[in-house]
This record gives structure tokens, C-alpha cells and sequence, in this order.
């Protein structure tokens, strides 16, 4: 045995186990993964909820640690091309920011908020691109005198016949 139960430290049991006692197994492994054993292999059974969630943390973790490393990239100084290309607008406390509201995210695993939050950051990158914001904020204001609303309520339009 390859050491996988003892990692685990789950239940082990033979695939004849798994023949003869399937109830007792996948009463198992109802609380907790366990591991089937045939010849040199092993397979892991545990709740298919468990599973995707395992599937979601890998494919979350693999998206955080690009971002993360693009972060790095670009505060040493080196652009980003394709996909990441947006992130060379931000500033490097812009980056910062982005990559602890992230990490914040992982750590309460909030997988579909990691998308959101990155979503966010590049629409705001791109319109620091753009410049809509800047030439915005050079324009000298232009303050409206504020009416009482009721002052605006509009005169009866005629007499109704």
C-alpha cells in the first residue's frame, strides 16, 4: 500500500469489502472519505458534494495563484499580455488591494465571489484605460442650485373632459 490511507487517515477497505459490505462502506463513507484498495490502486469514495467542492477549491485556487502571480509580476516590473493585460492599469496599491480582497475571499471560500471580485477590478482597470475617469475629474465642477421636490411637481395638465 502506497501510504494513502495513512495520509488520509480514512477508512481502508479491500475492493472484496466493498462487494461484500457495500452498505457498511458507503455508510462510511457518509462521514468521512474513504479508500478502496485493489491491488496497486486506490480510489477515494466520499459524498459527490465533497467532491465538486474539492473540484471548485482546485479550480479557485488555480485562478487566485495566476492572479496572484501576475500581481507580483507587474509591481517587479513586468507587463502582463493577454488575459492579464487589464491589470497593467491599475496602480500598485490598486494591485494590492485586488490581491488581499482575493486572498480574503479564499480564505472564507467564497469561490464564485473570487469571479466577482475580479470582474470588478478589471472594469475598473479599464476605465482608468480609457481615461473617462480622469478627463471626469479635470473638468471644473459645474454645481446645480438643488430645488425642494415638491417645488417640481408639475402643473395639472389642463382640464380633463
Amino acid at each position: 500500500m502506497s501510504g494513502y490511507g495513512l495520509l488520509f487517515a480514512d477508512e481502508v477497505y479491500s475492493a472484496t469489502d466493498l462487494a461484500r459490505k457495500t452498505k457498511e462502506v458507503l455508510s462510511q463513507a457518509r462521514k468521512a472519505p474513504v479508500t478502496i484498495s485493489r491491488n496497486d490502486e486506490q480510489f477515494a469514495i466520499l459524498p459527490r458534494k465533497e467532491a465538486a467542492r474539492l473540484f471548485q477549491t482546485v479550480a479557485g485556487l488555480t485562478e487566485v495563484v495566476d492572479l496572484i502571480a501576475s500581481v507580483i509580476a507587474i509591481i517587479n516590473g513586468t507587463k502582463q499580455t493577454g488575459a492579464r493585460a487589464w491589470m497593467n492599469f491599475l496602480e500598485v496599491g490598486d494591485l494590492r488591494a485586488l490581491a488581499e480582497e482575493v486572498l480574503t475571499c479564499v480564505r472564507e471560500e467564497h469561490w464564485e465571489k473570487v469571479e466577482d471580485v475580479i470582474h470588478e477590478w478589471k472594469e475598473s482597470a479599464l476605465v482608468m484605460k480609457s481615461g473617462i475617469l480622469r478627463d471626469a475629474m479635470a473638468q471644473p465642477s459645474d454645481p446645480a442650485p438643488l430645488t425642494v421636490p415638491e417645488d417640481q411637481l408639475a402643473e395639472p395638465c389642463g382640464n380633463i373632459e
